[in-house]
């Protein structure tokens, strides 16, 4: 015998990440290795928080921030997750 069952799903919170399609690695030199790097509004994204806290950590040193060609810059990725932080 087959019973149909009815589920309500209540959402309390929706949010949205935005990826790059394309994966940009560089050599970072405080890693010391290469790494994947983001764009600065990718990288406020993941660290849910503003472009201005962003700024603060890169002038803290905190992040590691990559210079490009175009004379833009990239964040490693792996200075976003640092323990302790």
């Amino acid at each position: 015998m087959k019973q149909t069952r009815r589920v309500r799903v209540t959402i309390t919170q929706r949010r949205t990440l935005r990826f790059q399609t394309a994966i940009i690695w560089a050599w970072c030199p405080a890693c010391g290795r290469e790494v994947e790097t983001l764009t600065t509004a990718l990288a406020a994204e993941v660290l849910e928080t503003g472009v201005e806290e962003l700024a603060r950590l890169k002038a803290a040193g905190l992040l590691h921030e990559l210079p490009t060609i175009s004379g833009g810059s990239r964040i490693c990725r792996d200075s976003l997750f640092v323990p302790g932080r």
